[in-house]
């Protein structure tokens, strides 16, 4: 939004609890206000308990999901379900018109394997916040937040996930 010479002055006036910001093109200005609330006291909904740590490598985890989200692009969820064992996690999607996908990617696996589903498009941006090269999956259970973990940990994310049938009732 800011003007694209870069010797343009940008005129910012403070009050209270906003801003304006406004420039010389003569039309443009906008107003940001500071929220009078409470943030949310996050270390209430972080998980600190998990009932597993699947570890897989992250290049070859967002390659999995792109290609699961080309199949679950067309749903409106954009839902893919995943497993882990015998050192594997499982993605599967699926669209009724364009078909079926399953792909795994080699993990490392501590602790119970789950059934679990997500919004492919939400792993996929979180995993993108990160670096490193590997990427730890710890569900605190089948219908609880996963965190995402990279290398550093200081790189956290959550994303929630989405009920699922059991795996035995699933057609994909």
């Amino acid at each position: 939004m800011l003007p694209s010479d870069d010797d343009e002055m940008v005129h910012l006036v403070l009050i209270d609890n906003h801003v304006t910001a406004s420039w010389n093109d003569g039309g443009t200005s906008f107003r940001i206000q500071a929220i009078d609330a409470k943030f949310p006291d996050m270390t209430k909904i972080w998980p600190t308990r998990f009932a597993a740590h699947y570890t897989v490598k992250r290049a070859v985890l967002m390659e999995t999901l792109e290609r699961v989200l080309i199949i679950s692009h067309g749903t409106d969820n954009q839902i893919a379900h995943f497993e882990a064992n015998d050192g594997q996690l499982k993605l599967r999607s699926q669209d009724p018109v364009v078909g079926k996908v399953e792909d795994s990617v080699e993990a490392t696996i501590q602790g119970e394997a789950f059934h679990l589903g997500f919004n492919v498009r939400f792993m996929i941006e979180a995993i993108k916040s990160m670096d490193g090269d590997t990427i730890t999956i710890k569900p605190t259970g089948p219908s609880s937040p996963i965190q995402l973990e990279s290398d550093n940990p200081n790189q956290k994310a959550i994303v929630l996930p989405v009920r699922v049938a059991s795996a035995s009732n699933q057609t994909a």
